[in-house]
């Protein structure tokens, strides 16, 4: 039986490496967006959800091995700070639901300010109105983990680059800058 994998948010930078990836070992992977992705590879199924509905959530990871969570707001501090707290619960709530083991991708901003290595000891201590709301989600999430019997990893990142990166700052922002301030000879 071929291994299952959800990825919430596929058409993002992330999300759209990482179904590449999944498919080229060999799972079966659920390519999932708020508007339904446009993937055409083998073993790849494009599926839209409102991310709203918990019966959605709940349907589209059932059965699969491991659920990614990548989804993306816009970089707006209101929507933040009234989207993340009910959108994490309803995913919390559909990942035990469904029994899936679940990835949350995170970013450092619940770490706040930082002297010396980040960790996975280092505390949350946002700095920042978006710090809080991500430290808002991780506790959320290792409370469930603690309480409610929910499988879950969360791995986070400072910033993101590589081939067809476009809106990391020191993905091809910076990259081809330099490339066109080079003379090859």
């Amino acid at each position: 039986m071929n291994k299952i994998a959800t990825v919430l948010g596929a058409s993002g930078n992330i999300g759209l490496l990482l179904v590449a990836r999944l498919g080229k070992l060999g799972y079966e992977v659920r390519a999932v967006g708020r508007t339904k992705p446009h993937f055409s590879l083998p073993g790849v199924t494009n599926i839209a959800v409102d991310y709203d509905d918990i019966e959605q959530l709940t349907q589209v990871m059932q059965d699969s091995d491991h659920t990614y969570m990548l989804i993306g707001l816009k970089y707006d501090t209101a929507l933040w700070q009234s989207t993340w707290t009910g959108l994490t619960t309803r995913l919390i709530q559909a990942a035990i639901a469904s029994h899936t083991k679940f990835v949350f991708f995170d970013n450092v901003y619940g770490y706040g300010l930082v002297t010396g290595e980040m960790t996975e000891q280092t505390p949350l201590n946002p700095t920042s109105k978006k710090g809080a709301v991500r430290a808002q989600m991780n506790t959320l999430l290792v409370e469930a983990m603690q309480n409610q019997g929910l499988q879950a990893v969360v791995a986070r990142c400072a910033d993101f680059y590589g081939p067809g990166i476009t809106s990391s700052v020191i993905g091809e922002r910076f990259f081809s800058q330099i490339l066109k301030a080079q003379t090859f000879e």
